[in-house]
């Protein structure tokens, strides 16, 4: 108590302090609530991580939203490629410098709540598979810190790479069940998607990919192939729509690989 008045001892820093105290009093003029204005991870996660600290619960609500957008919790083809959540891109309310930096999104995500975190941490814990062994075991750098994923985190994901790497198999299956049974009579269709399946094989599309990578160029022909070798439109139309069923079947089971029982999220169910 000072002079009659309850006294607050904080540990953080002036500058950390004035930075949520603007977000709290002024968000508007801060840009922290107006998607058109993009916030940096770095910063996204520091003010997120006093508000907890504080229990202001509005801006850790807005913290989640934004990074649902980059690691969707519904299944969201075009945001689900590798890679695809680095870098200041139209529409996207966060940026995010480096790919490694996905570490650091899931340790928040276990930061808002460990035991029921937010849904947008399975697939961050995806995105995790796409590291270096090293990154996960060893941690990356961050902004001067070093970013680890926990024990139990990094085990999950050395646990179940494999698991995830054989859903490629599940992704790919119509086609390579159209090899044995053709959707239609054209030969020059058939051997297209043989080569198809070669290519995959000498890229090692069924081993060392993630299987919810976007699949439409993968169906063209690899360059150098014989002239005239191309799937027809109908079959490609029909094996793309298979595959990204495929692919959503994949993208809902992760909550199961990755043991967070609030996935899928309603809207998938």
């Amino acid at each position: 108590m000072l002079e009659g008045c309850p006294v607050l001892r904080v540990d953080e820093d002036g500058a950390s302090l004035a930075e949520l105290f603007m977000v709290v009093y002024h968000g508007g003029r801060s840009g922290f609530f107006d998607w058109r204005k993009p916030i940096e991870f770095v910063r996204l996660r520091r003010i997120t991580l006093l508000a907890l600290r504080y229990k202001i619960q509005h801006i850790v609500d807005e913290a989640i939203a934004r990074l649902e957008h980059l690691f969707p919790t519904t299944f969201v083809p075009d945001r689900l490629s590798i890679h695809s959540y680095v870098g200041e891109k139209e529409g996207y309310p966060v940026t995010i410098t480096d790919a490694e930096d996905a570490i650091a999104v899931v340790n928040l995500g276990r930061a808002i709540d460990s035991e029921n975190p937010p849904a947008f941490i399975v697939t961050a814990l995806y995105f995790c598979l796409a590291l270096s062994v090293d990154d996960i075991l060893n941690g990356v750098a961050f902004h001067g810190e070093t970013a680890m994923l926990s024990p139990a985190d990094r085990d999950l994901c050395l646990r179940q790479t494999d698991e995830v790497l054989r859903c490629n198999y599940v992704v790919r299956q119509p086609v390579v069940d159209a090899l044995e049974k053709p959707l239609c009579s054209s030969k020059a269709c058939e051997a297209a998607l043989q080569s198809a399946v070669c290519h995959w094989i000498r890229i090692k599309a069924f081993t060392d990919h993630l299987p919810l990578e976007q699949l439409s160029l993968n169906l063209k022909v690899p360059s150098g192939a014989p002239a005239g070798r191309r799937i027809c439109k109908p079959c490609e139309t029909e094996l793309l729509k298979a595959m990204e069923q495929q692919q959503r079947k994949v993208f809902e089971g992760l909550g199961a690989i990755f043991e967070i029982s609030s996935w899928p999220t309603p809207a998938e169910t």
